[in-house]
């Protein structure tokens, strides 16, 4: 998986470079500007890169939001990081900040557990979310993580959150 992913990185690289030198050869007289439209039309197949936002508190999220600017384009989808480990109203709080601010982003949830993912809001305000948990359902010992790796059991994790997600939405469907 990793050679492939090195073979099309390499590849689209490779694409990307002939195309700027057959740009500029064709054309002593360009700008910045016309050799970025140019490179809009090139399909690249190379793994997205996720923009996360992170901080200690509400409002170093919303600073570090704030820092990314125009390069969060609508509907971008963007992580949010050092989730682990928070209080569930903690975590309420910085996704209402994040989806008040920027109602139009993608968020993604990184290390939430089944009892976060159980609250309405958190529900309400991501669009995805990761877990470890999903291989953790052995019991502790050496066969704890023997699943860790088996997508079937991350389907079967995915499935048991949605039929057990929260039948009344959160009071905050602001989004």
């Amino acid at each position: 998986m990793i050679e492939k992913l090195e073979e099309l990185e390499t590849q689209s690289y490779l694409n990307l470079s002939k195309n700027y030198l057959d740009y500029c050869t064709d054309l002593a007289d360009y700008n910045d500007e016309d050799i970025l439209e140019s490179f809009e039309n090139i399909e690249m197949n190379i793994p997205y890169i996720m923009p996360v936002i992170q901080g200690g508190s509400i409002d170093d999220y919303l600073r570090h939001l704030e820092q990314y600017g125009e390069r969060l384009r609508e509907n971008t989808w963007v992580g949010v990081g050092s989730l682990v480990g928070r209080k569930l109203k903690e975590i309420e709080g910085i996704l209402i900040a994040i989806r008040l601010a920027r109602p139009d982003l993608k968020l993604h949830g990184f290390g939430l557990g089944k009892s976060k993912l159980k609250s309405s809001i958190i529900w309400d305000c991501l669009y995805t979310a990761d877990s470890a948990t999903a291989g953790l359902s052995k019991p502790k010992g050496a066969k704890k993580f023997i699943d860790r790796n088996n997508p079937e059991q991350a389907e079967n994790y995915a499935q048991k959150l949605i039929n057990d997600s929260p039948t009344q939405l959160s009071l905050f469907a602001l989004f």
